[in-house]
């Protein structure tokens, strides 16, 4: 692969260390950029809806982030996920998801998907995503969103992980008694897929899957 760099977009700090470790874990060789604006997130949860001056901002990082030369930038955020879509087009090198591989793959796992998730910006536009995945691939689906409000909050302010887990695992049980497939809205869940083994129904995260689609752009 050779020397490369990557750029990682971040609404908070709690996703950077597990996704700079991941990406160092498959790409060695790669430098790695990360760029953090908590106020991104902030905004959208009081806008009840991702403004147009996030989108903005989140363009603006994008261009830095080109003009740092990154060869692929990789937006970790599932609630503002949807302004890739805007941006993208306007930038010379990759912008992508994370949580896209890991929608694709989902949906082809059963009609009935429980969305897990720990704020409630990421519900719409998560929710949107397994949608429009499925009807790409010839699919139909029932999106059920399950929110845990307040997790992230606590993961995020106290760093207190075993509160997080324990606020997120009784909501997963439940949704696996009444689905198909559990899909974690949030990679900060991620750390809960050891846990899930004995479910009987497939879990999905998206940071695995999220960071090995860089692969294709180095």
């Amino acid at each position: 692969m050779g020397f490369r760099k990557i750029a990682m977009l971040h609404t908070g700090c709690v996703t950077v260390a597990p996704l700079k470790k991941l990406v160092h874990e498959l790409y060695p060789e790669a430098e790695i950029m990360n760029l953090v604006d908590d106020s991104l997130l902030n905004d959208t949860i009081a806008a009840k809806a991702m403004p147009v001056e996030v989108v903005e901002r989140l363009a603006q990082y994008a261009l830095i982030a080109q003009q740092a030369g990154a060869e692929v930038i990789l937006n970790t955020c599932s609630s503002v996920g949807e302004a890739v879509d805007v941006i993208a087009p306007m930038l010379k090198v990759p912008y992508v998801k994370i949580d896209q591989p890991m929608a694709a793959e989902a949906v082809k796992h059963g009609p009935r998907i429980a969305l897990i998730a720990t704020v409630t910006s990421t519900v719409a536009p998560s929710k949107r995503l397994l949608e429009r995945n499925a009807q790409n691939q010839g699919l139909t689906v029932t999106v059920t969103p399950y929110l845990v409000d307040g997790a992230l909050k606590v993961l995020s302010e106290t760093g207190d992980q075993k509160r997080h887990n324990q606020m997120v695992i009784d909501t997963v049980y439940k949704a696996a008694a009444e689905n198909d497939v559990i899909v974690f809205a949030q990679g900060s869940m991620a750390v809960l897929e050891p846990e899930c083994q004995n479910l009987g129904v497939p879990v999905f995260s998206s940071p695995k899957l999220g960071c090995e689609q860089l692969k294709k752009y180095l």
